[in-house]
């Protein structure tokens, strides 16, 4: 079983400080990459894909009927649009869930931050590939303004948000089925 050192509290002032640090460094990389699509593209490759994957995987289980992927990205009057999942059976019970399933990354972003030193040694470049993985499965499971408005198109978000409002009425006793 791994044992904490003694001196672990002072170790780990160092170690916030450290988080901080590389987690800012690896933003303010990202951010910079963003000056061309290029660098974009490549900087954001890890999450887009697990974004896009997201989707997909939502889509197929949803009945959405996926018809077309894409990781390589457009130039777009917002800027870059780096990736895509077009489905051609969005209907009012599967648009909330399938625009909203990047959020199911949060889920993979907890896992990775329990179990990740569990298989890699702590060392510097551990520590930046964590971050690295952290900040692009956190930032990808944000959903994009275009999943949004595919989200809230429909009349499907009422029924959804009138199903947990009454499921969360059921399950304090306030009604009763």
């Amino acid at each position: 079983m791994f044992e904490l050192p003694e001196d672990f509290l002072i170790k780990s002032e160092y170690l916030i400080f450290l988080i901080i640090f590389l987690t800012l460094l690896v933003s303010r990389v990202k951010l910079m990459a963003h000056s061309t699509m290029l660098g974009a593209w490549i900087v954001n490759f890890f999450g887009t894909f697990f974004h896009e994957l997201a989707h997909l995987v939502a889509s197929i289980f949803l009945n959405g009927k996926p018809t077309k992927v894409s990781l390589f990205p457009k130039k777009t009057e917002a800027g870059y649009t780096l990736g895509y999942v077009e489905s051609s059976n969005i209907t009012w019970y599967n648009a909330l869930p399938i625009s909203l399933a990047p959020l199911s990354l949060l889920i993979l972003a907890f896992y990775v931050n329990i179990n990740f030193f569990y298989y890699f040694e702590e060392n510097i470049i551990t520590y930046v590939l964590y971050i690295y993985i952290q900040i692009s499965l956190i930032d990808s499971s944000l959903p994009s303004s275009q999943d949004y408005r595919v989200a809230f198109s429909n009349i499907g978000f009422v029924v959804y948000a009138i199903a947990a409002i009454g499921y969360y009425l059921y399950i304090n006793g306030v009604i009763a089925v």
